[in-house]
C-alpha cells in the first residue's frame, strides 16, 4: 500500500475533488471521462474500465472495483475499477453531478481494492480464510460465502469507517453495515468482527482527517502572517 490507507484514501478524495476546478465547461463521453479519472492517479497498477449498462438509471454512474492477484503476483495491472455508464447517458457533464458525492465512492472504492491488495501480498498471494456457518461447512459460491471471507469483512469494515468519518453516519445505519447485517443477521461473530475492524478504521481516519486540517491550519497562519 502506498500510505497508510486513511491517508491513501484522503489524498484521493483530494485529488478527484480538484477535477471540477479544470474541467466543469467540458462534456465527455464516457470514455473519456474514464480516462479523466484515470489521469488523477499515477498507480500503474490501477486500471480503469468502461462499461456501457442499460439496466443501470440514467442519472448514475455505477462504481465497482476488482483486485487480481494472480496479476499482481506477475507484475501485471491488478487493480480493476469499472465505471458502468447509463445506455441514454452519451454525454458526461461534470456539473450534472454532485461531485463531492461521485469522488468519495470513486475513492471508497479504490481504497477497498487497496486493502484486498495489501493483505493479499501479505499472505503471499493467497485469499484469506473464507466462511464457514453453522450450516455450511463447504464454501459455496453466495453471497453470504463472499462477504462472510476474512478479506471482504476487512476491505468493507473500512468502507463502514469511511461513511462514518466523511458521511457523519451512525455505524449501525450505514449502508455496508446493514449490507452485512442483511446476511449474517443470525452470526453474531461475522457482525463483532465487522464492528471491531471499522472502529480501528475509524480512529485512523479520524486522526488523518485531523492532522490534514491542523496542517492547513498551520500554513494559512503561515500566509497570513
Amino acid at each position: 500500500m502506498p500510505a497508510p490507507i486513511s491517508d491513501f484514501f484522503y489524498a484521493c478524495l483530494a485529488r478527484l475533488q480538484t477535477v471540477p476546478v479544470h474541467h466543469s465547461q467540458k462534456k465527455f463521453t464516457p470514455d473519456q471521462f474514464t480516462r479523466l479519472l484515470r489521469r488523477q492517479f499515477v498507480d500503474p497498477r490501477l486500471r480503469f474500465h468502461t462499461r456501457i449498462n442499460p439496466d443501470i438509471d440514467r442519472n448514475t454512474i455505477g462504481i465497482f472495483g476488482e483486485y487480481r492477484p494472480y496479476e499482481d503476483e506477475d507484475g501485471e495491472p491488478c487493480l480493476h475499477i469499472y465505471f458502468d455508464y447509463p445506455l441514454a447517458r452519451k454525454k458526461i457533464d461534470i456539473k450534472y453531478y454532485d461531485w463531492s458525492t461521485l469522488a468519495y465512492h470513486i475513492s471508497d472504492v479504490i481504497a477497498h481494492e487497496y486493502i484486498h491488495l495489501y493483505h493479499c501480498r501479505r499472505r503471499g498471494y493467497r485469499h484469506g480464510r473464507g466462511y464457514r456457518g453453522k450450516e455450511n461447512l463447504r464454501y459455496r459460491e453466495s453471497m453470504q460465502d463472499y462477504l462472510g471471507c476474512e478479506d471482504e469483512i476487512l476491505a468493507y469494515s473500512f468502507n463502514v469507517a469511511t461513511e462514518v468519518v466523511v458521511l457523519g453516519k451512525d455505524l449501525a445505519k450505514t449502508v455496508n453495515y446493514r449490507f452485512y447485517r442483511r446476511y449474517f443477521r443470525h452470526d453474531r461473530k461475522i457482525m463483532l468482527k465487522l464492528e471491531r475492524y471499522a472502529v480501528k478504521y475509524i480512529k485512523q481516519l479520524e486522526r488523518a482527517n485531523n492532522e490534514q486540517v491542523n496542517k492547513r491550519t498551520r500554513n494559512h497562519s503561515r500566509r497570513t502572517i
